[in-house]
């Protein structure tokens, strides 16, 4: 109750939770009447990306909406999506298998805040399965439960990006983050460049003891630290780095 109270929403209510499945139902019928799903824009992996590093911003926070199937190589790859988002975009990033998350944080992303970046991953869905005693499969229902949702969101003016996930999920979304990965190094690379008005140079020194345990962690550290991977002996880590201070000068 404390943390709804802090958020911004009602802990033992859910109006906005209730919206998308409203959504859903109408899309449902759309596709019942007409066999297809309404129009929505969708986005490539690389498109994705130059949505995500023009929104990324102070004290905002990516939400990872995942319409497809769990599997240890699916944890792996939306694992990194999110180490790429909060290390070289700043953001802290929240993460959920659809339609079940529509019950846990569906409620804040439409009702809570409006900090919220919503990629949303959908795939083919295949095998598909038909339900007992209604005329669509799961399927057809878990994409009108993502549509239903998008819309939601869009009518709360929340920023969405829709990424198709294609035949091969798990490299799709490997993509993305690759794609997040260099487009952050270009900008870095291209605003330390030598030329008039170029920034100086900053000296760096480690602080080789802080570890960063969870996601939600690294978004909350300072917006202007400078983050740099380093591989340990058993495994890898983030160890944060911070320009020295004029009274280090002379350490």
């Amino acid at each position: 109750a404390v943390a709804g109270h802090l958020l911004g929403i009602h802990p033992f209510d859910q109006p906005n939770v209730q919206e998308s499945k409203d959504n859903t139902a109408r899309v449902l019928e759309t596709i019942q009447s007409t066999g297809l799903l309404p129009k929505q824009t969708t986005a490539t992996a690389a498109q994705a990306a130059a949505k995500l590093k023009r929104q990324c911003r102070p004290g905002a926070y990516v939400a990872i909406l995942a319409y497809t199937t769990p599997s240890s190589k699916m944890e792996q790859a939306i694992r990194s999506l999110r180490r790429a988002l909060v290390s070289h975009h700043h953001v802290t990033t929240t993460a959920g298998y659809g339609p079940r998350y529509l019950h846990s944080t569906g409620q804040l992303h439409k009702g809570g805040p409006n900090s919220g970046l919503f990629l949303q991953l959908v795939d083919q869905m295949i095998p598909d399965l038909s339900i007992p005693g209604k005329p669509f499969t799961f399927r057809t229902l878990a994409q009108a439960q993502a549509a239903g949702d998008i819309q939601a969101l869009k009518a709360h003016d929340q920023q969405t990006i829709v990424l198709s996930l294609g035949k091969n999920p798990v490299a799709t979304i490997q993509a993305l983050t690759k794609s997040l990965t260099l487009a952050r190094r270009l900008g870095v690379q291209l605003s330390g460049a030598p030329g008039a008005g170029a920034p100086a140079r900053s000296r760096m020194t480690a602080v080789p003891d802080i570890r960063i345990h969870s996601t939600a962690k690294q978004g909350l550290k300072q917006q202007h630290s400078y983050w740099k991977r380093a591989k340990g002996r058993s495994r890898e880590r983030l160890i944060l780095y911070r320009p020295l201070r004029r009274h280090d000068a002379g350490n």
